[in-house]
């Protein structure tokens, strides 16, 4: 999942089908030391963790923690949208000009 998702968000990047003139840059925030760049270094340690969990006791428990990571619920919105808004001052602090 994760390489399609690199692999369209480059294709979008580098695609000129669009008409549109753009530049686009692509900035690594997991290489930014910040509180923000943790914050993402930690959700994805502690997803990975209940990912590994589920699938090696299988069952019951691999079907909760699919039903948890593909709802999209509104406390799924609320959630992304709370992380997102901790998120903002990363991306406020990148060079406007890169």
């Amino acid at each position: 999942g994760h390489h399609r998702i690199a692999y369209a968000a480059t294709s979008w990047g580098l695609g000129s089908d669009s008409g549109n003139d753009r530049e686009t840059w692509f900035h690594d925030f997991l290489n930014i030391e910040s509180e923000e760049a943790q914050m993402i270094k930690d959700t994805d340690k502690l997803y990975s963790k209940g990912s590994r969990m589920a699938s090696e006791m299988g069952g019951a428990v691999e079907k909760f923690w699919g039903s948890l990571t593909k709802s999209g619920d509104e406390d799924s919105l609320r959630v992304t949208y709370q992380f997102s808004e901790h998120m903002v001052p990363l991306i406020n602090g990148l060079d406007k000009n890169s």
